[in-house]
């Protein structure tokens, strides 16, 4: 007797049970149920339900991945001269705007360098003034030897001077050329030295702005690595610069088309964020190890967000295979069970156990007990019972 009471209970209603189940027509086990397809004896009409013909659809088929927040741009701020740094105006965590300066080196050596530069200059155009007045009085004399010059030699030629005067005449005449021709090459020559000069000072006057270290963009300082007094020089950073534009990088299965501009569910749990955003940049190159190419979606500005911080983003990749998808909380779940009330010709609800499959957003699958074409109830399904004869919502 046992034996077969144990054979009953640990194979034949199990069997039983599944059967019922994959066949949507399971009976009901409980207090103050009835069986399936038996009516209430007194049931109660329960109006304004809302009833939905069951469809086949192909909703999206969607993919979620996690990925990191990165800042847009990073820079890593170091000097382009070496000097000691003379004062810092900055802390780890502040905002700073495009140029403001972040910190101040001694410009001791570079200022006395613009200085000399300054009086080569100065030497130069001082030196010019002279040449250029040399140049005037030489051709004053130039013009008054020239009339002279030319007088003596139509008088020459009536036979009124010997020829050694006529001589004299020229070579006064050829030396105020000389003197003229002089004077403009000494105004060259200190007018390339001035040149020279304003080279040299514009030179110390880029190395004099390179002692105050300013900010290459807007952003926010999330590293100091010096302090005042310290040498600073190049190739060796004195801060870390972020961007307050942040963005979101995932790795996407390289099986999947994802195009800028495409729209994704973008959730970032730490810094409540949930929103739906677009695809900034696709990286088109695979990585040969994981497979996957790089996405990213730039993120609304916000204090919240840092670099750093996990993210997961959803993104619709294609249509999924048809099939039967019916609102969440369409589904009726007792226990382990699931079903849904299915409402028949006679405009009562029928209870009818269901096999759910992949959910999507507010919708589940149905897998098994459900056709296309059915009607079943939206709401209320606390009131409605197997059998309960039902009103629908107008």
């Amino acid at each position: 007797m046992r034996f077969w009471l144990k054979f009953f209970l640990l194979l034949v209603f199990p069997c039983y049970l599944m059967i019922g189940w994959d066949q949507g027509n399971l009976p009901i086990i409980g207090p103050d149920k009835v069986e399936a397809g038996e009516t209430p004896d007194a049931a109660m009409t329960v109006t304004d339900v809302k009833v939905g013909t069951v469809q086949q659809s192909a909703p999206s088929r969607t993919v979620t991945v996690m990925g990191t927040v990165e800042s847009h741009e990073v820079a890593q701020v170091a000097p382009q001269i070496m000097a000691k740094i003379k004062e810092i105006k900055v802390r780890e965590g502040d905002d700073v705007s495009h140029h403001q300066v972040l910190c101040v080196l001694d410009d001791g050596e570079v200022s006395a360098k613009v200085a000399q530069a300054n009086a080569g200059v100065h030497a130069a155009s001082k030196g010019i003034e002279v040449a250029r007045a040399a140049k005037r009085a030489a051709e004053a004399q130039l013009i008054a030897a020239t009339a002279h010059h030319e007088r003596f030699n139509q008088l020459y030629g009536e036979g009124s001077f010997a020829k050694k005067e006529l001589d004299d005449v020229n070579a006064a005449y050829a030396g105020a050329q000389a003197m003229v021709a002089q004077a403009e090459a000494q105004i060259a020559a200190l007018e390339a030295q001035k040149s020279q000069a304003e080279a040299g000072l514009k030179s110390a006057e880029i190395y004099q702005d390179y002692t105050v270290v300013k900010a290459p963009f807007d952003g926010r300082v999330t590293q100091k690595m010096a302090d005042v007094g310290d040498l600073a020089a190049p190739g060796h950073p004195l801060f870390t610069i972020e961007a307050r534009t942040y963005r979101l990088t995932v790795p996407v299965d390289e099986g999947a088309q994802v195009v800028q501009g495409q729209a994704v569910n973008v959730e970032i749990e730490s810094a409540g964020l949930a929103s739906q955003l677009a695809v900034s940049e696709v990286i088109p190159s695979v990585d040969p190890m994981s497979r996957t190419y790089m996405v990213r979606v730039n993120l609304p500005e916000t204090t919240v967000v840092k670099a750093g911080m996990f993210g997961r983003a959803t993104f619709a990749v294609g249509q999924g295979a048809e099939s039967i998808y019916i609102p969440s909380d369409a589904v009726k779940r007792w226990y382990q069970f699931t079903s849904v009330f299915v409402v028949g010709a006679d405009n009562k609800a029928h209870l009818r156990f269901v096999r759910l499959g992949r959910s999507s957003d507010s919708q589940v699958e149905i897998i098994a007990g459900l056709k296309a074409g059915e009607r079943i109830v939206l709401n209320k399904l606390n009131e409605v019972e197997d059998g309960s004869p039902i009103m629908e919502a107008m």
